[in-house]
């Protein structure tokens, strides 16, 4: 690498961090009251969460085709796509709030899905512009961007929804008014900004030519520390938004609003995005695989507080929300390290496409089924599903060590896990 690809690779990682951090600020103040406007237009709580689902399952089918447009068409014209369509996604949010029809939130949320999908795709055009060595550092850098928008986001809400209802339009309405205006600034940005395109400068470092004919994914889903990537990947998701999506909804109904809703989100997502760079610093010391179990062994923590927060107790759900995110940051930067770390640029791509869409598909489950199980279970039920699942990837982890020895490099080859 000359010294001029090294010197474009740190400007595009700070284009790619700057982009993360304002889009995070979007998705976060969007996410914090899509359940509470789902339970405002469907009139039940049960319903809260099918806005949030149908966003997931947006974000499921753009990871899958804005992955392979990033193959074909490189990162930046991918990216402001993505913020061009999610722009269009939250104006119409907004008009579901104007006009008080549920079908038009859940329509909104799932034309927002590329925004989110992008935003992801970030970690994965930033280790894809780096050696083995510095691939983890780029990737829990570009997720710890989202501390900024973890803080901002959930900060703004009250202050975009008076200026919803300043305009006649319902106060949850803020948020994607907000999102609306900022993703279509994003989209200016990308297209100005990321030049050359990370992918260009991915084709630099990898080993190969990226138009070698990639492996069918099949074959390398059979990959023991893949498998374990993506458990690690959909296990995480899964529970971070099924106990996520329905707090808000938990804390209205016992009396909090919005500016306290807000506190309770901002520790969750800084639990998520600001402890990615130690996140990176024990998966270099240590590997990726105990990060995976100590994941599960905060979740683990996390579901045994919640059940304590019956009557929304904002300390409880502080303390049950952070370490949630913080579960979340470790068995996400750990999974996307392995993707990064197993395979070479031509098969990489097609499987970070796989995964973030399989990660999105548990976010969906999870986003669904939590209105039903708290108006079956209350939300000591949403903790203890949670518990459960969060033992997925610890399952996983054995599974893995089991098979190691049988890999080989030729068909599934032995994992570099540690």
């Amino acid at each position: 690498m000359t010294a001029r690809h090294q010197d474009i690779r740190k400007r595009l990682l700070v284009v790619l961090f700057a982009g993360n951090a304002f889009t995070s600020t979007m998705i976060v103040a969007a996410a914090t009251v899509t359940s509470l406007a789902g339970e405002y237009l469907s009139g039940s709580a049960r319903f809260a969460g099918v806005p949030a689902t149908v966003g997931v399952l947006g974000t499921a089918v753009a990871a899958s085709v804005f992955s392979q447009l990033s193959y074909k068409w490189g990162r930046r014209r991918t990216f402001v796509l993505g913020a061009v369509v999610a722009g269009g996604g939250a104006f119409i949010a907004v008009v579901s709030l104007w006009t008080g029809s549920f079908v038009l939130l859940v329509v909104g949320l799932f034309v927002m899905g590329p925004g989110r999908a992008i935003n992801q795709l970030a970690r994965f055009a930033a280790g894809d512009m780096h050696a083995d060595d510095r691939r983890v550092s780029a990737i829990s850098l570009i997720v710890w961007a989202a501390t900024i928008g973890s803080v901002l986001g959930p900060r703004l809400i009250a202050r975009a929804g008076a200026m919803a209802e300043a305009l006649g339009i319902q106060a949850f309405a803020g948020p994607f008014m907000m999102a609306g205006v900022g993703y279509a600034a994003a989209a200016i940005y990308y297209s100005t900004m990321l030049r050359p395109d990370p992918m260009e400068l991915a084709v630099v470092e990898s080993d190969g030519p990226i138009d070698v004919e990639r492996r069918p994914i099949r074959e390398v889903v059979r990959i023991p520390a893949i498998r374990l990537a993506l458990a690690a990947l959909m296990a995480s998701q899964f529970v971070m938004v099924f106990v996520m999506v329905i707090s808000p909804v938990h804390m209205r109904a016992n009396g909090h609003g919005l500016d306290a809703i807000g506190w309770v989100m901002m520790a969750h997502t800084l639990g998520m995005f600001a402890v990615a760079p130690i996140t990176g610093a024990a998966i270099r010391r240590w590997g990726t695989r105990p990060v995976i179990v100590a994941a599960t062994g905060i979740f683990l923590v996390a579901g045994i507080v919640a059940m304590t927060a019956t009557t929304a107790d904002m300390a409880t759900l502080v303390v049950a929300l952070f370490l949630i995110g913080l579960g979340w940051n470790l068995g996400f930067v750990a999974g996307s390290t392995v993707i990064q770390e197993e395979l070479e640029l031509r098969d990489r791509v097609s499987i970070q496409g796989l995964g973030d869409t399989l990660t999105a598909l548990a976010g969906a489950v999870g986003a669904f089924t939590t209105g039903f199980v708290i108006v079956w279970w209350q939300y000591r039920g949403v903790a203890v599903v949670g518990l459960i699942v969060s033992l997925v990837p610890l399952a996983a982890v054995l599974a893995n060590r089991a098979s190691s020895d049988a890999a080989t490099l030729a068909d599934v080859a032995p994992p570099r896990v540690r």
